[in-house]
């Protein structure tokens, strides 16, 4: 419990982080700019109109600015910069370098570039946990990230070959320390299956089984 609290008290503390960051610059910088142009509507001087549409285009350009560095704070650059798939090689590759007696292993050909950009994010969080959890708490030396099309289904698995889980946990049970309650909700987002079960051999795998729906317009 004490594990489960700290998680979500620093989910909370991010959310305060957020809206204290949009209220005291965006939103206070927008309601200047909106009294500006009340003030600027009221004018028949046409050099002084002229220079305050220079000015307010100058205030919402800043703004835009602004509001693309929150966006990127919130949304994995390598996203946009890689696409998902590369993104998560590189996630991958950056795990198994945090650890150099762990090898990770990635094939993710198969996971789609054209994802709405929402779910991209969910399936990117979930298998970056998935991953940190295994690196953390398996005491594993190898782990496999894997997309797969499973009839119109997408798969996405991190398996590990460690400790497993707890032999009296169900299938579908991790402890709230391991990032449960996060993956859980991105995978709701998606309209996805999140599953944990013990692997074949030992370890953990954890499985999103993501459906056509979720999987934006190129689904059938």
């Amino acid at each position: 419990m004490r594990h489960l609290r700290a998680r979500l008290q620093g989910q909370e503390e991010e959310r305060r982080r957020w809206a204290q960051e949009l209220h005291d610059q965006t939103l206070q910088d927008l309601a200047a700019l909106e009294l500006w142009l009340a003030g600027l509507s009221r004018t028949h001087d046409p050099d002084r109109l002229a220079a305050g549409v220079q000015d307010a285009r100058g205030m919402v350009h800043e703004q835009i600015g602004v509001l693309r560095h929150l966006i990127t704070q919130m949304r994995p650059l390598a996203l946009d910069t890689l696409g998902l798939a590369a993104a998560v090689r590189e996630l991958s590759r950056r795990a198994e370098g945090a650890e150099g007696s762990v090898s990770v292993a990635c094939d993710v050909e198969h996971l789609p570039d054209d994802l709405p950009p929402d779910n991209q994010v969910a399936i990117y969080r979930i298998v970056q946990e998935a991953l940190s959890n295994a690196l953390h708490h398996a005491g594993c030396r190898r782990i496999a990230v894997r997309a797969v099309i499973d009839g119109s289904d997408l798969v996405v698995s991190v398996r590990d070959d460690g400790v497993g889980m707890p032999a009296e946990a169900p299938a579908d049970a991790l402890t709230p320390s391991f990032g449960k309650i996060g993956m859980r909700e991105r995978a709701d987002s998606l309209g996805a299956v999140l599953g944990w079960e013990q692997a074949e051999g030992g370890g953990t795998l954890v499985t999103l089984r993501v459906p056509a729906a979720g999987r934006g317009p190129t689904a059938s």
